[in-house]
Order: structure tokens, then C-alpha cells, then sequence
């Protein structure tokens, strides 16, 4: 017996035989529906093309699209029964049974001499000979004149190039290949078509307005409502060329359709009312200037019915136009599509970075983790070395540490920590249940004394490695927020304004100012960014004022300069300017800076600067005690954090980090405080971080509020405490802070906070360094001139900018 098996695909949805059939039965159905509709189309278009005439008599056009049909394989009969209706509408009895002949021909030559993969330029120039085969027999049958011949040679040289115009535009407007680009010349191809179809129609009126001039127009504007400015003036150009040959018109008449073509593509994007009314407008500007009077070369009544059908104009022929794109907006759309590949090949890049960063630091962390303090390892390790180097030749060693291993262990660990305590041991502080049957007692606290020295040597150097570690893994996952918030931002959709550029240059050039390049960018929030390349000013300061007004003036944003690079910063015989845009509060400060001793350096460090992300940061540390040690230490924070935050760090990572450096860096007891506020200028939402720092004050009018801490500063303990404090100010508000000198300067009040909260309501002054000035001045008065400590006092002032 045998078994079939058939192989088991997962994840393979299984639909039953009747649902596959109604889903074959749906497609074929459709894609008969679609066949039907491009045959019609062609009986259409093989229609007026047979009714197309030329020089009163040439009709080329109907030879060379049945030739295009018999290479293309398409079906015959319909098509020739269109062409033959057509040219009975028209044309002679004489040049009717030509055409029929001709036909035959044709059908017969194409039969057996063109295949599939047969080139264009075979299949016209049989085309050709066939037309010209059949017309020079007709011309000798009813008398040869030289003029007769030169025209059908120029008819026979036509049905040639149609052939190559037919087989670009046919597959494009009757849908038989799905292109979404195409060239300018298969544009013109199907500009030509569409006219030569329209020229079909030179007979046909309704009303008195000709067919071919609506649609015409209608077409035009079609292709200019969705294909822009280049695409309206060449479908005018070709329509006003073709449908002028069945009889003669001013040559002008050309050039008006191609300008109100134009004109009508420069509004695409408004719509189709403004497209159309570009049209006119480009109408009635020409004929103003040319004509000089109110008649129009294009009737309005005309272009009126147009703008309806345009209005009404079916959504799938709109959107089979929307779908063609020009050549140019697709290289343009393939270099913005590669710089979007760009960014998103650098962002991956960079969170893989992120990501071995965060692992790297993650495995710090989980090294600290498992590593204790104590280690029980080192213990034993004490232990025994004693027995090896004091017990081991004792003739009571089997008795202690094998027969009687967990008294003496114990006694042993008890003799440990009374060494831990004590920091020495004496034979009496040995355990009885020890000193009883111990030979050796002077030279086991001797040894054991001197092992717990070693002992205590590595305890320290081990809790040194492990802080490090502990540094480390804080700095590498820092490092990978900030490489992950960097990829964030590149995520952001960041514009460069090509027109702005070139515009700023335009302004530059007017002023004579030198500019070689300019990059206009906007971020995701709308904000605008300006970097300027140019020669060196030699002196003239352009960068000064004048840049800012200028590029202020073409963005209509306020632009204030962001950093300034001159010749010789690695820019080789360059000058780089960067302006960002304004901020809606701007941040001026005051500031007293000074020792208990006017001979001694401060031990208070400051900071006031602005940050990348329109913020502003205020920072004041105090370190402990007063003179160059404490400056060091003070300094050093504060340059750790301005680095830090400039950087992007994370506020936290960056205070732990710096907690971490000073406990490092220092083998004594030092520490420094940490007053930190960062306010946001276009918001004026205001951040206050405080660690072991004073109380800072916000000044509102007469109202005084206080933001206290409780933390402990930076450098006394390994974790440190982060209290983080949100206050929203407004216009005109003032931020007071001020290290603990300030306070401590009356040494007749209590409440330290409720004395300089009076004093701020007594100041008067809006002048942020008149306030930091009156300040001080009554810390002096209170204390007698004679200052108790370091003071420094950083007043900021919050105002809008108008």
C-alpha cells in the first residue's frame, strides 16, 4: 500500500474552488470591459482621422493608423469599418475606392511581412510604399502631373513619421500600457494626436462654435491644470499648429493658444476656475498687445464652453492625465526619494549605534550589579592565608580546622571584626573558645592584622572600580540618548526652501553683498534656520546688521545671527553666518559676583548662556568652602554641565555624570552645589533643578514666589537625588538666584528665605542688574562689610520679544 503526501505549506490561505471561480469570472469580466473600451477608442479616433484633411486633399492619417493597428495586432474589423465611414463623410468617390485599395494593400503586405518584434521604421516605410504604390497607379491611370507626384511623395513621407507619433501616443491615451513617466516628446506625440483627431472635427458646429476649438481648448487647459506651465504651452503650440492646417489662419493664432497655455498652467495648483482663468487672461493680453483692439483671436463664447466641459470633465480622464509625470518632476522626485533614503540609511545607522552604546553601558551596569560591596571571596581568601601561614605546621591544625572547622570560623570571623572596629587587636581580644587551645595566639593577630590591611586596600580600590564602572555605564547610555535623540530630529521632516534660497540670493545680489551659497531650512515646528557662504567681508561688517535685515525681510521672520565663523576657522578663504529665527522671550540677566574676600578667588561658579534648542540656561554652583579649591571644584561643574547640555545630554545623565566625575576625581570629602534653570523662549516654560542648592526666587510684580530643595549636593554620595521644579512664567517676570553667601550675610534673622523675599519686594527696579546690585549692597550692610562667605547672585529678566 502506498500513501500520496502532499506537502504542508503554512501560513497558506485555502479558498474554496467557488469563491476562486467568481474571483477569475470578476477580473476576466473586467478586463473585457477595459479591452471593449480601447477598441471603441480607436473606431473614435480612426474616425476623425480619416476625416482629417490636409492642403484640401492629403488625408494621410487614416493609412498610418491602420498600419499602426495591423502591427499591433489589435482587432481589424471595427476599425476599418470607422475609417471607412469617416472618409465616406468627406472624401470622393475616386479617393474613397483609392483608400480601399490601399487598405487591402496594406492588410496584405502587413500580413506577411510584420511580425511582433518587427522595428517602427519597417513598418513605415512599408506603410509608406503602400500608400505611395497605390497613389502613383492613380496618378498615371488619370494623367501624371509633376506637382500630383511631389504630393504624394510629401503624403507618403508623412504616413512614415505617423507611424513613429502613433506607436508613442496610442499606447499612452488609450490606456494600453500603464505608464506613469513620460518623455516631452511622447507629450508632443500625444499632443499631435489628440490635435490631428481634433482636425477630423473642422466640419462639425453646434450653434455656430466649432466642436474642434472647444475641445481643443478643453484639452489644454486640461493638460495644463495637471501638468503645469510646460505641458500647457506645448499642447497650444501643437493644437494651434495642427487644427490651422485645414485652412489658412494667422501664424499669431499659434502662439496665443501656446501663451494661454502657459498662463494657464502657472495656476495648477489654485485649481481649475484660476486655470481657466489664466486662459483668458493670456487670450486677452496677447490680443491687446498684438491686435490693439477688443477682437479676440480665441472667441470667448468658445473658451466659456470649454471652462464648462473642463469643469465637467470625467474623473477618470483627470486622473489619467495627474498620472503622466514630465521627465524633469520625476528626476527631481528621485533625488528627493534618495535623500529621503539617505536619511533613513543614517538613521538605522545611528539607533544601531545607539543600540551598542545602551548594550555596552547596560553590561557596566549589570557588572556593578553582581559585584558587592563586601566581597565573601576575600573573606575566606584572609582566612585562609592565616591558616596556611600560622596554623599549618601547628600540631593542632587538624583539631581546629577539620574536626572542629565551625567554632574556629567563627572565632576567627568575631577576631575580624573587632579589627574592623578597633583598627588594631591584642591577644586578649581573641575569642576564649579560641585562645584555649591556640599555641600561636601573638602571631595570629599579627597576621591577621596585617592580611586585614591588604584586605581593606582592595576593599577600597575594588568600590573605586566599581564607581567607574558605574561612570561609565551612565556616559554610555547617555551617549546612546543622545545618538537615538539625534536620529529622532533627522526623523523630523526637515524642508529645504529652494525658493527662499534663491530669493535671499536675488537680495544679496542687490545689495552687492558677496554671497557664494545659502541653505534654507525649516524644521518640523515651522521654524526657520539660515546658513550663509561668502567671501570675507574685509572689515565691512556686512554680517553685523545688515545680513539679519535682509534675510529677515525675504522671510518675513525675525532672524537674529546664531554663530558667525571667519576666515581661518578651518573654512580655508570662506566666511559661514548662521541666523535662526527669533525667539518669542528673550532672557537678560544681572549679575554680582564676588569673595568674602576681595584678595581671595570665589569659590562660586556661574553660567548664562543660550542652548541649541532655543532654550537658555542659568546655572550657579558653590563649591565647598571658599578660595581656589573651591573655585576649582565650582568651575569644573559648572563647565561639565554647560558641555553636557550643549551636547544634547539628557538633564539627568548629565547630572549624574557629573556627581559621579567629582566623587572620582577627589580622594577627600569635596562637593559643590548645583542651581540650574532652563527656560524655554518661546514658551518662557521654565525648568528648576536644585541640588543642594539655595532657595531661587521668581519676582512677578509685587509677588514673590520661592522654589526650595531638600537635595544634598554633587560629590558626597554615589546616587544623587534629582528634584526637578515647572513654573510657566510670563512678560516682565525676573529669576533671583544666589548662592548661600546671600542668605547667611544677616546673621539676625532666622528665616533666611523671608529676609531676601522682603528685600526683592522692596526693589522697586525692572533692571535686572540693578536688582543683583541692591541685593548685595544690603548682604554688605547687613553683615557689616564684612562678608561670611562667597556671593553670587544671578538675576534673570523674562521679556517678550516685540
Amino acid at each position: 500500500m502506498s500513501y500520496k503526501l502532499e506537502a504542508l505549506k503554512p501560513y497558506e490561505r485555502v479558498h474554496s474552488g467557488l469563491n476562486q471561480s467568481k474571483v477569475k469570472n470578476k477580473q476576466k469580466t473586467k478586463f473585457q470591459f477595459d479591452a471593449a473600451l480601447q477598441d471603441l477608442l480607436l473606431v473614435f479616433i480612426g474616425f476623425f482621422l480619416a476625416r482629417s484633411i490636409i492642403m484640401y486633399d492629403l488625408s494621410p492619417f487614416g493609412f498610418a493608423f491602420f498600419s499602426y493597428i495591423m502591427a499591433t495586432r489589435r482587432k481589424k474589423t471595427w476599425t476599418v469599418i470607422g475609417l471607412l465611414v469617416g472618409l465616406f463623410t468627406v472624401q470622393s468617390t475616386l479617393y474613397i475606392i483609392r483608400a480601399v485599395i490601399t487598405l487591402a494593400l496594406t492588410y496584405w503586405v502587413m500580413g506577411k511581412r510584420v511580425k511582433a518584434s518587427t522595428k517602427t521604421w519597417k513598418i513605415g516605410l512599408l506603410s509608406s510604399l503602400c500608400v505611395f504604390s497605390v497613389g502613383l497607379v492613380f496618378q498615371w491611370i488619370a494623367g501624371n502631373y509633376l506637382y500630383d507626384f511631389l504630393l504624394l511623395v510629401f503624403e507618403s513621407f508623412i504616413t512614415y513619421i505617423l507611424l513613429f507619433i502613433y506607436s508613442s501616443a496610442l499606447p499612452l491615451i488609450t490606456g494600453q500600457v500603464k505608464r506613469k513617466i513620460v518623455s516631452n516628446e511622447e507629450l508632443i506625440c500625444s499632443a499631435i494626436l489628440i490635435s490631428l483627431t481634433l482636425l477630423g472635427m473642422s466640419e462639425l458646429s453646434i450653434y455656430g462654435y466649432s466642436i474642434k476649438n472647444v475641445l481643443g481648448i478643453t484639452a489644454i487647459m486640461l493638460f495644463a491644470r495637471h501638468l503645469g506651465s510646460g505641458a500647457g504651452a506645448i499642447i497650444g503650440i501643437v493644437v494651434g499648429v495642427v487644427t490651422s492646417l485645414d485652412h489658412i489662419v494667422s501664424p499669431v493664432i499659434i502662439g496665443v493658444y501656446a501663451f494661454s497655455g502657459l498662463m494657464a498652467g502657472v495656476f495648477k495648483d489654485l485649481g481649475k476656475i484660476p486655470v481657466a482663468l489664466g486662459f483668458v487672461l493670456g487670450n486677452a493680453a496677447l490680443t491687446f498687445y498684438l491686435n490693439g483692439s477688443t477682437e479676440v483671436f480665441i472667441h470667448i463664447q468658445e473658451i466659456l464652453i470649454a471652462i464648462i466641459l473642463l469643469l465637467l470633465a470625467p474623473r477618470g480622464i483627470e486622473e489619467r492625465i495627474s498620472s503622466f509625470k514630465g521627465i524633469g518632476d520625476y528626476r527631481l522626485e528621485r533625488e528627493k526619494m534618495y535623500g529621503e533614503r539617505v536619511r533613513e540609511v543614517t538613521i538605522e545607522r545611528l539607533r544601531d549605534y545607539s543600540k551598542v552604546f545602551e548594550q555596552i553601558g547596560k553590561s557596566f551596569e549589570q557588572s556593578v550589579a553582581s559585584d558587592p560591596l563586601l566581597y565573601q571571596k576575600d573573606i575566606n581568601d584572609v582566612f585562609n592565608r592565616v591558616s596556611k601561614e600560622v596554623c599549618n605546621q601547628c600540631s593542632y591544625y587538624s583539631k581546629c580546622w577539620k574536626l572542629d572547622f565551625y567554632n574556629t570560623y567563627q572565632s576567627m570571623f568575631l577576631l575580624l571584626n573587632k579589627i574592623e572596629k578597633c583598627s588594631t587587636i591584642k591577644q586578649e581580644d581573641i575569642p576564649k573558645s579560641l585562645s584555649n587551645k591556640c599555641l600561636q595566639p601573638e602571631r595570629i593577630t599579627k597576621v591577621m592584622s596585617y592580611l586585614y590591611e591588604i584586605y581593606k586596600s582592595n576593599q577600597y580600590w575594588e568600590k573605586q572600580v566599581m564607581e567607574s564602572k558605574n561612570l561609565v555605564s551612565q556616559q554610555l547610555q547617555g551617549i546612546s540618548e543622545v545618538i537615538q535623540d539625534l536620529s529622532n530630529d533627522m526623523r523630523t521632516d526637515i524642508v529645504f526652501r529652494k525658493e527662499e534660497e534663491e530669493e535671499i540670493l536675488i537680495a544679496f545680489d542687490k545689495k552687492e553683498i558677496p554671497i557664494q551659497d545659502v541653505m534654507v531650512l525649516q524644521d518640523g515646528q515651522g521654524k526657520y534656520k539660515v546658513t550663509l557662504y561668502g567671501k570675507p567681508c574685509q572689515g565691512k561688517g556686512y554680517c553685523d546688521k545688515t545680513m539679519g535685515e535682509i534675510i529677515s525681510k525675504v522671510l518675513g521672520k525675525e532672524m537674529i545671527m546664531e554663530q558667525h565663523l571667519c576666515k581661518g576657522n578651518g573654512l580655508k578663504n570662506k566666511c559661514k553666518v548662521s541666523f535662526k529665527e527669533a525667539t518669542n522671550f528673550v532672557v537678560t540677566t544681572g549679575i554680582v559676583h564676588s569673595s568674602k574676600d576681595a584678595q581671595e578667588v570665589s569659590g562660586d561658579s556661574y553660567s548664562n548662556i543660550p542652548l541649541h534648542d532655543g532654550k537658555y540656561m542659568l546655572a550657579l554652583s558653590d563649591g565647598m568652602g571658599s578660595g581656589k579649591r573651591a573655585s576649582r571644584e565650582s568651575r569644573t561643574t559648572i563647565n561639565l554641565l554647560e558641555h553636557f547640555l550643549e551636547a544634547g545630554f539628557n538633564r539627568e545623565i548629565a547630572l549624574k555624570t557629573i556627581n559621579s566625575i567629582l566623587m572620582l576625581r577627589s580622594n577627600d570629602e569635596m562637593f559643590s552645589t548645583i542651581d540650574l534653570s532652563i527656560i524655554d523662549q518661546y514658551t518662557a516654560q521654565t525648568e528648576f533643578i536644585k541640588i543642594g542648592a539655595v532657595s531661587t526666587f521668581i519676582k512677578r510684580g509685587e509677588k514673590v514666589e520661592m522654589i526650595a530643595s531638600n537635595s544634598l549636593p554633587v560629590g558626597i554620595l554615589d546616587e544623587v537625588n534629582i528634584e526637578v521644579s515647572r513654573r510657566q512664567l510670563e512678560d516682565g517676570d525676573f529669576i533671583i538666584m544666589a548662592s548661600d553667601g546671600l542668605l547667611d550675610a544677616n546673621p539676625f534673622v532666622e528665616d533666611k528665605e523671608k529676609w531676601v523675599r522682603e528685600q526683592l519686594i522692596k526693589i522697586k527696579s525692572r533692571n535686572p542688574q540693578r536688582i543683583a546690585h541692591c541685593l548685595f549692597e544690603q548682604a554688605r550692610k547687613e553683615s557689616k562689610n564684612i562678608l561670611k562667605d562667597d556671593i553670587t547672585i544671578l538675576v534673570a529678566k523674562i521679556w517678550k520679544n516685540k
